[in-house]
């Protein structure tokens, strides 16, 4: 990623509005991650499910004191819970990695967390060899385009029995939508919320029927080489536990969530609707998914530690 292209994601980052980008988000309806948590751990949250799973496979003597990584970390909202919760084992120790110096600082780390701010572009990522016993990407990785070094870093650095766990936009890259997935989206939108003035972005720009912007209105590093993902991940690590979802969900609640009454019944019945159709059309191959959420350990790679 050249200079100017990388100065003007720095420069979006740190000027965002992230309250008002997670308000009008569809991750801001609980039923969703309820549901993912669900298939993918068995309990509506990840984080006790994963710390057990690191429990069983590092040496007791180390479980008070592990180290972990969140790679392009931002804030650490969706980062934190993973290394302040100690039910299971306790995180001492914790880096973080962005390009914005403000996000980070908008960060207030665990009073027994010793929290590094690493003010860095990710593209270039270079990490000390088995440093970590847990490594965090949620919804930041997929601005790196360097892909390759970020994964045989992230490799390197994770201890023998030490998990990664990623939470990640797998879809088109600038997070254009799929035209199968637009129009089963289109349709669930035009019946279930037919109100189009109530879809807005966090700038309070009215989206009307778009299912989403074009490449230009994202920064450069906006799902730049989103692609790749999902190969670059694979060459150096082996999934534990893999889900891919969010094809339909995303575009048709993006911007419009923010607008929905959870509690009354007729809503709690149109975001089923949604999520069931996602689940059935994704299971027949009809739409693609758009994120992954995945556990996985490291590979054994010849000549790689």
């Amino acid at each position: 990623m050249n200079s100017d292209a990388l100065e003007q994601a720095r420069i979006t980052w740190n000027e965002i509005d992230i309250s008002q980008v997670r308000q009008v988000g569809w991750y801001s309806i609980s039923y969703f991650g309820k549901k993912l948590a669900m298939r993918f751990s068995g309990t509506e949250t990840c984080v006790p499910f994963i710390h057990n799973l690191l429990a069983q496979r590092l040496p007791g003597a180390r479980l008070n004191n592990l180290q972990g990584a969140a790679i392009v970390c931002g804030d650490m909202q969706a980062e934190k819970d993973f290394f302040e919760e100690h039910q299971f084992v306790k995180f001492t120790k914790v880096d973080g990695y962005d390009l914005s110096e403000v996000s980070l600082n908008r960060y207030t780390p665990d009073k027994n967390i010793n929290f590094t701010a690493h003010v860095i572009d990710c593209n270039d990522l270079i990490l000390e060899p088995e440093s970590y016993d847990l490594i965090v990407g949620c919804h930041g990785i997929h601005h790196v385009y360097n892909l390759g070094n970020a994964f045989y870093q992230a490799h390197k650095a994770l201890n023998q029995g030490g998990l990664i766990y990623l939470d990640e936009w797998i879809g088109l890259e600038y997070l254009q939508i799929p035209l199968i997935n637009h129009i089963f989206a289109a349709i669930l939108l035009f019946l279930l919320f037919p109100s189009h003035k109530t879809r807005t972005t966090h700038m309070g720009k009215t989206k009307g029927w778009w299912i989403q912007y074009t490449a230009k209105e994202f920064d450069p590093s906006e799902a730049c080489n989103s692609q790749e993902l999902l190969t670059q991940f694979l060459k150096y690590f082996k999934p534990i536990r893999i889900v891919m979802y969010g094809g339909l969900s995303y575009p048709v609640f993006e911007g419009i969530a923010q607008n929905i009454d959870q509690t009354k019944l007729l809503n709690k019945i149109k975001i089923r609707i949604v999520y069931f159709s996602e689940r059935i059309l994704t299971k027949l191959g009809i739409i693609k998914p758009c994120f992954m959420l995945v556990l996985a350990e490291k590979r054994q790679i010849e000549g790689i530690r």
